[in-house]
Order: C-alpha cells, then sequence, then structure tokens
C-alpha cells in the first residue's frame, strides 16, 4: 500500500511538474 501511494505521488508530481513550468512560462 505505501509503495503504491509513493508511485501514485511520484507520477502526480511528474505530471504536476511540466504543466507549473508551461503555466510560468505562459505567465
Amino acid at each position: 500500500m505505501s509503495l503504491s501511494y509513493t508511485l501514485g505521488f511520484s507520477h502526480f508530481f511528474l505530471f504536476l511538474s511540466p504543466v507549473s513550468a508551461f503555466l510560468c512560462l505562459k505567465h
């Protein structure tokens, strides 16, 4: 369960990182 949670958080961070960078560049 802990491993699955860590994997989910990792994927979420990997998805959020480019999105936040794109928003920063757009701003």
